[in-house]
């Protein structure tokens, strides 16, 4: 532990009942020949996952923690100001179909062409911050409101390849054959739905004492909004971008 310029002592704990996190997966698929080449194949793709490792804040103010006497808010342990703790509560759900048509090498040409939608759920994607949230809880007594889309939840993804054999040469012979003949040339592509992420607010708004270092509280969402604009080709078309006028702050909690 470290005393911080404010006087109060800063920590880090761990929860010493160590869950052991396990993950369940379960798929069903169908396929069918649509011909001596082609084949289409739907897929249904589930997962479970419990007891991973997650991060939250103790030590924050109770509800009835103000001191009679000064007014002030008093924490359990006075002497230390909120800390993060690791424990094993984590969990994530996932669930996806996936159609995928398959040719199989006709006259030079293989391709393969999967599309899956999937959505994935979790009260924490990681065990502290990354690029789309600091993965804290904002009221560390209601972890159910933590329930939310995955940080690599990707509603729709579309991928494809294909390879093709050059004819060029095929038939000759020799050197000629060895440098010129049988080549191959393949295209790959993908396509995805962005992933979400998380706005947090900057400030203590609801009062219970998280430290600022990882801000995890967040304001509400109205409505969603979605706008039209013009492109540089002035065509119109629909683009989603940030309303702030559809985010509200909290209204902060009266301490007795």
């Amino acid at each position: 532990m470290a005393a911080q310029g404010n006087g109060s002592v800063s920590a880090n704990n761990i929860n010493h009942d160590l869950k052991i996190e396990y993950n369940s997966v379960w798929n069903v698929s169908v396929e069918r020949s649509l011909s001596s080449t082609t084949s289409f194949q739907a897929q249904y793709i589930g997962s479970y996952t419990v007891h991973a490792d997650n991060e939250t804040y103790q030590n924050l103010y109770p509800d009835n923690g103000l001191n009679p006497a000064t007014g002030l808010h008093v924490r359990p342990i006075p002497q230390m100001s909120g800390f993060p703790t690791i424990t094993w509560d984590g969990w994530e759900k996932y669930n996806a179909l996936a159609l995928t048509l398959t040719q199989h090498m006709w006259r030079g040409l293989a391709a393969n062409a999967t599309y899956t939608w999937s959505k994935a759920l979790d009260d924490a994607s990681n065990p502290g911050a990354d690029n789309a949230g600091p993965n804290f809880p904002q009221d560390p007594a209601n972890l159910a409101a933590e329930k939310g889309l995955s940080d690599f939840d990707h509603r729709h993804r579309f991928v494809t390849n294909f390879v093709y054999q050059i004819p060029f040469l095929e038939n000759s012979e020799g050197w000629i054959h060895a440098a010129f003949g049988g080549w191959q040339m393949g295209v790959f592509g993908r396509c995805k739905l962005e992933r979400p992420f998380t706005v947090n607010l900057s400030s203590d708004n609801a009062n219970n004492g998280e430290p600022l270092s990882a801000p995890s509280q967040r304001p509400n969402l109205l409505w969603q909004s979605q706008q039209r604009a013009k492109d540089n080709h002035g065509m119109v078309q629909n683009i989603l971008f940030y309303d702030y006028n559809a985010l509200a702050i909290h209204v902060r909690k009266c301490r007795p």
